[in-house]
């Protein structure tokens, strides 16, 4: 069948088409120049290369490199404490850990968890049913799929959608193509970009800047400790708290309180149920209103009408097309 002993000292097991092997453990390098097919588990302590396809009903446990220019179809656990390099899809029904890289040609599907010590780059999607832990970098050409949580130690760019089941916590940047929808917490330490809309149904912390060419919408709190810049509507139902300027180019509707120590540049209209707190100016094309307090440190340009429930301090120049209407006591 095309298999040759193990050469003490040589360069080890080499196989010149597929075969069947049962439970099996390999000191060397293994070098497949056909289709794999093991019934049991497979334990190589050094490289392995594949030039056809992959198909494991065991575990496989590579102390090496993995190298594989067709598809790898694994049942198990599969633990790689190097690289692994596949120009084809992976398909794993259990936990993949990774210690080096891993480098994903075509789509990765994995039915547990992914722990990737290094980068992970796919060129195709990522379905995971577990939980994600990367510690460097992750480079995704299409979707990305996750139903557990997300924990990246470096930046997340993805080029299609990011749907996240669980929590994402991402210690880098984070750019997205599509739309990201993530069903827990978002936490990140650098910027966001995403050219689609945002959907989060727990809390947002971002520590840059946060850019979204679309919607947002959020139903926990915001915390942003640079600019936001959103090209259509905002929806919030907790609190609103930007350490920088407020860029919007459609509505804003929060059902918290809302703190900016920039400017606040709305095309739309602003409706807020809680206090309205900004240390720069504002500039609003629409309507405000607000149903608790306004304490704007700068001037406000208003082409709407102004309702507000509460009490309004304006240290700046105040200047409204509309109607206004203040239930409280006004100081400008």
């Amino acid at each position: 069948m095309g298999l040759s002993h193990v050469v003490p000292g040589g360069t080890g097991l080499k196989m010149t088409r597929g075969i069947i092997i049962f439970n099996t453990v390999f000191w060397v390098m293994v070098m497949l120049r056909g289709d794999g097919d093991v019934q049991g588990d497979v334990d190589v302590l050094g490289d392995v290369d594949v030039q056809g396809d992959v198909d494991v009903q065991g575990e496989v446990d590579v102390q090496g490199e993995v190298d594989v220019l067709g598809d790898a179809y694994v049942h198990c656990d599969d633990e790689v404490q190097v690289d692994g390099d596949v120009q084809g899809d992976v398909d794993v029904q259990d936990d993949v850990d990774v210690q080096g890289d891993g480098d994903v040609q075509g789509d990765g599907d994995v039915q547990g968890d992914v722990d990737v010590q290094g980068d992970g780059d796919v060129q195709g999607d990522v379905d995971v049913q577990g939980n994600c832990d990367i510690q460097g970098d992750v480079d995704v050409q299409g979707d990305g799929d996750v139903q557990g949580d997300v924990d990246v130690q470096g930046d997340v760019d993805v080029h299609c959608d990011v749907e996240v089941q669980g929590d994402g916590d991402v210690q880098g940047d984070v750019d997205v193509q599509g739309d990201v929808d993530v069903q827990g917490e978002v936490d990140v330490q650098g910027d966001v970009d995403v050219q689609g809309d945002v959907d989060v149904q727990g809390d947002v912390d971002v520590q840059g800047d946060f850019d979204v060419q679309g919607d947002v919408d959020v139903q926990g709190d915001v915390d942003v400790q640079g600019d936001v810049d959103v090209q259509g509507d905002v929806d919030v139902q907790g609190e609103v708290d930007v350490q920088g300027d407020v860029n919007v180019q459609g509505d804003v509707d929060v059902q918290g309180e809302v703190d900016v120590q920039g400017d606040v540049d709305v095309q739309g209209e602003v409706d807020v149920q809680g206090d309205f707190d900004v240390q720069g100016d504002v500039d609003v094309q629409g309507d405000v209103d607000v149903q608790g307090d306004v304490d704007v440190q700068g001037d406000v340009d208003v082409q709407g009408d102004v309702d507000v429930q509460g009490d309004v301090d304006v240290q700046g120049d105040v200047d409204v097309q509309g109607n206004v209407d203040v239930q409280g006591h006004g100081d400008v």
